[in-house]
Parts: structure tokens; sequence; C-alpha cells
């Protein structure tokens, strides 16, 4: 739990995965929420453009180690592909 409040607190917009797995997190996340809700985060059903590769068919932030041979589609380079840093839709 201190892991993902600590990395909470130090992102602009970050994300968190919960995994359904027996005895892992349920029993805490009560506690969970109300400690990020006191350290003011804002609840969001999206996702920064950090953590999507794809959307609507057009590369977003897909990465080289993102696909098997290491080469991002489109991109013989190899070079991260994006399209300007994270938004956040208001």
């Amino acid at each position: 739990m201190e892991a993902c409040l600590a990395a909470a607190a130090a992102e602009e917009w970050g994300v968190i995965v919960l995994h359904d797995i027996a005895d892992a997190c349920a029993a805490r996340l009560p506690e969970l929420i109300a400690r990020l809700n006191e350290m003011g985060v804002l609840w969001e059903q999206a996702f920064p453009d950090s953590v999507v590769l794809t959307r609507r068919g057009e590369i977003v932030s897909l990465i080289p180690s993102s696909v098997a041979d290491g080469v991002a589609a489109g991109n013989a380079e190899g070079n991260a592909l994006a399209r300007g840093g994270p938004s956040r839709p208001r």
C-alpha cells in the first residue's frame, strides 16, 4: 500500500491497477481509498497517454519494448512513437 501511495503522490496523473487475487488487496482496499482521498486524488475512469499503446487504431505511445521484434509499427528506427506528452481530459 505504501508504494501505491508514494506513486500516487509523485505522479501528476497516475494509474492504479487493482488485481482481483484472493487475499491480495481487497481487505485493505477501504483503507487505501480513504488514504488516497485524504491526499486529494482526482478519481477518473480514463487513462493517460503514457499507459495507452494505441487508441482508435492510432499509435499513442507504442515503444519498442512493447512489440516482439523491438520495432514499433511504422517506425523502422525503433524509436518511441508518441503524439506529444500525456494529455488529461478535463
